[in-house]
């Protein structure tokens, strides 16, 4: 369709008074022409002469042709998306119409499922509006799969996650000229990273002019279920040491049910508790167990399901206890005597499992070197005293020196020595001296040990060696050095004192170093501790750092206290804040407040050495990076190698399962260029257990063997409550909306509206004079009009 728009160039007040004037000189030129030519004549000269002025006059008006320009070819796109994930087979579908009669053997739906109402939906979509759009059907759990519509019958909600963001981005189209919207039919639950994830794809949909147009389908649906955990899935211990396994025992909707939770080893009960289950609660308890030699050992925890729980998958879990027959060996380095390295040295001394060398700086060139060996006896009988050691004269062992730094009174029954020494460069040129400590923990006023050439044995100490370094009064130094800042967490910068209380972060809680409340109402034990004190403020985290607790001060937003970063196969962690050793000189009334301090190291220690690192005596240490994989994860391990046994390439990896037919040999990949750090990937296994070890290793080699187990993921089936939250705030972002019913009506509606923004009428504007033959005519008429005048006699 064509139409002729007049848009004059000038103000519409300016052109009339031009009209205006043009007629009435015309006029009067019409009235003297015909006085003197004669009527006739004046007639024919004052047409021309009109129609020489009307033809600028009505380019003024910049009369312009619109042509409509008819849309793409092709119709709108319209995707239909459904949550085939196990949750959408929950039974609480308030739809009327989702009656569809199903089978109740396992793995079916029952009628009225939330995937019978989002079937219905797409069906229904699809018979109607594929005439006005291209209707495509996908599913989605983990990803997103077309199907057509007559196999939609035939499907089954299956899936063990949900990840809303990886299904709608695999959908959006960059080139949709014709339009393209999104119909999200899901019950909102979304467990594959944070939510954050899938507001980012929203706004990627809303810039691709994607709307989402949301269902939420079910309600807040709870379950029957029964599930048993521990705390710390993988353990470290020595020879005759007694270790607590802590279980975890989580119930909904079963309070007051009495249960009997068991520990078996070898297939065999060791040990039970009963419990009465609480509302929707944890219920923690405790299993001691130790070991008379060492080796990799598997407890598993069970309990009996109880009738109406919706999966028995997660009524039992492992836990792997590595136990070892040698010391974690601690280098705990001071640059100068403080009541924090006191009782961080009498901790460290009090557990059995540790041999501990501190070196503390007195004075320039004068610095105290003590060593406490293993005791004899890791668990000696009770009222055991210490062997009492008289401390050195200045530089000759076995003389008597008072520092405030001795103190016996709670450690156990060990060998000691004391040595003055003048200087610290000797010790550390030492590689080998180096490499046999597992963990060094840093205090203040480190300068004098952090030389350069120090700095650089300490960080191929933690690439290449597996060990942990541990600041554990913040910023080793006062200015951090080139050198010294991509070893730490934190950056950091000087900021007047301030005292803080210390609060866990969700990823410090998970660690189970210290215990947290249980409900609201629980006071929080670190809240109750003294205050620490601070002169550094946290900048910023790296890339990979994780904070496990902040400090909250009444002056300023929460910043990191205990932070942890990996190096190379090692790690560094810092805790920020002096003071601490108040935790661990309580008064008598919270005598369990200051067994916090002495738990958060001894949990500390043995998360680092778990983790991390070759003991002295280790030619490798092979250990799976979990306890429990999901069947839908590639199974996966760490193996460190001494440099002196990976000169022949990695040795090969066996795995034995019960799910496999044969044993398996893997041969493990370099990690980057480190030489003597691999990464061992099974792949995805079955359901089962399995375990790994070092071909060719000894049976009683800890260090050389690891157990893992495999699982379902359960979670779609626990966590059914949905979501309508997340689907609105997905819908607004993208630019779509709710809807009520999901009817084509409905979508219809709101695909219309959306076509209707982002593709009104389009017209094509051609200016109408804009004509070399216009042009032409224009002055063709004024020289007609000047000639005829001409002619008459007129000037």
């Amino acid at each position: 369709m064509r139409v002729l728009v007049f848009e004059p160039m000038v103000p519409i007040a300016l052109w009339l008074s031009l009209a205006v004037a043009a007629a009435g000189l015309l006029a009067w030129y019409a009235v003297d022409c015909a006085r003197r030519l004669g009527p006739f004549s004046a007639g024919r000269i004052a047409v021309l002469m009109g129609i020489a002025l009307a033809l600028p006059l009505t380019i003024l008006l910049n009369p312009t042709w619109h042509d409509r320009v008819p849309p793409p070819a092709g119709k709108p796109l319209l995707t239909v998306l459904l949550d085939s994930s196990a949750s959408m087979a929950t039974c609480d579908s308030s739809d009327p119409n989702a009656t569809d009669a199903k089978s109740t053997g396992a793995g079916s739906i029952e009628s009225g499922s939330r995937f019978d109402e989002a079937r219905r939906i797409a069906d229904s979509l699809t018979a109607r509006l594929g005439d006005r759009y291209d209707v495509q059907l996908q599913t989605f759990a983990a990803h997103s799969t077309p199907v057509e519509p007559a196999e939609l019958g035939a499907l089954k909600p299956e899936g063990q996650f949900t990840d809303l963001a990886a299904g709608i981005a695999s959908l959006l189209q960059a080139d949709r000229p014709q339009g393209q919207a999104i119909v999200l039919l899901s019950d909102g639950i979304h467990n594959v990273g944070g939510e954050a994830l899938v507001l980012e794809v929203a706004e990627q949909a809303r810039a691709l002019t994607a709307p989402i147009f949301a269902k939420t389908l079910g309600g807040d649906t709870h379950v029957r279920d029964l599930s048993v955990d521990v705390q710390t899935p993988q353990d470290l211990a020595f020879v005759n040491q007694m270790i607590p396994i802590r279980v975890q025992l989580e119930s909904q909707a079963l309070a007051g049910a009495v249960v009997r939770v068991a520990l078996s080893s070898e297939e065999r009960e060791i040990a039970h508790q009963d419990v009465t289950l609480s509302a929707d609660q944890t219920t923690s308890l405790e299993f001691p167990v130790s070991h008379d030699r060492s080796g990799v050992f598997r407890y598993e925890v069970s309990v009996a399901p109880i009738q109406g729980e919706v999966t028995d998958a997660n009524n039992n879990c492992t836990y792997v206890l590595r136990v070892i027959d040698e010391p974690i060996r601690v280098l705990l380095l001071e640059g100068k005597p403080y009541w924090d390295t006191k009782f961080l040295l009498r901790t460290l001394a009090s557990d059995p499992s540790m041999e501990v060398v501190s070196i503390v700086r007195l004075a320039e060139g004068r610095y105290l070197r003590r060593k406490l060996d293993r005791p004899a006896d890791p668990n000696p009988p009770v009222g055991a005293g210490p062997d009492e050691v008289a401390p050195p004269a200045d530089g000759q062992p076995g003389a008597s020196d008072q520092h405030p730094e001795h103190d016996g009174a709670n450690l156990v029954s060990r060998g000691q020595a004391w040595q003055i020494l003048p200087g610290v460069a000797d010790l550390f040129s030492d590689a080998d001296w180096l490499n046999s400590f597992q963990i060094i923990a840093l205090g203040r006023d480190a300068e004098s040990y952090l030389t350069d050439d120090v700095l650089a044995q300490l960080k191929r100490w933690l690439a290449t060696g597996g060990g942990s370094l541990v600041c554990f009064r913040g910023t080793p130094t006062v200015q951090v050095s080139q050198r010294l800042g991509p070893l730490l967490p934190v950056r950091t910068s000087a900021v007047r004192e301030t005292r803080f209380h210390v609060k866990l972060t969700e990823a410090g809680k998970a660690l189970g170093w210290i215990p947290v409340p249980r409900s609201p109402d629980e006071p929080d034990s670190l809240s109750t501790l003294p205050s620490l004190a601070t002169r550094s403020g946290a900048t910023d985290t790296r890339p990979l750092a994780v904070v496990f607790a902040v400090g909250e001060s009444t002056s300023g937003n929460p910043s990191p206290v205990v932070t942890s970063m990996p190096y190379g196969t090692g790690r560094v962690v810092v805790l920020e804040g002096a003071g601490m050793w108040r935790w661990a000189f309580m008064p008598p009334q919270f005598d369990k407040q200051e067994q916090l301090y002495s738990g958060l190291w001894q949990s500390l220690t043995r998360w680092l050495v778990s983790n991390t690192g070759l003991l002295p005596t280790q030619t490798w240490a092979l250990r799976s990076d979990k306890v429990r994989f999901a069947t839908t994860e590639p199974a996966t391990a760490s193996l460190l190698v001494r440099q002196s046994a990976a000169g022949g390439g990695p040795p090969t990896i066996e795995l034995t399962g019960e799910a496999l037919a044969e044993a398996r040999s893997l041969v493990p990949v370099a990690v980057g260029d480190e030489l003597d750090a691999y990464r061992v990937v099974f792949g995805r296994l079955p359901v089962g257990r399995y375990q790994a070890a070092v071909t060719g290793s000894s049976a009683d080699d800890s260090s050389a063997r690891t157990i893992f187990e495999v699982r379902p993921n359960v979670d779609e089936v626990l966590h059914v409550v949905a979501n309508p939250g997340l689907m609105g705030q997905l819908s607004k972002k993208s630019g779509g909306a709710v809807l009520e019913s999901g009817s084509p009506t409905e979508v219809a509606t709101k695909m219309e509206e959306h076509l209707a923004r982002i593709g009104p009428e389009q017209f094509r504007q051609t200016t109408a004079w804009d004509r070399w033959w216009v042009l032409l005519g224009v002055f063709a008429l004024w020289g007609l009009a000047w000639g005829l005048r001409r002619n008459s006699g007129l000037v």
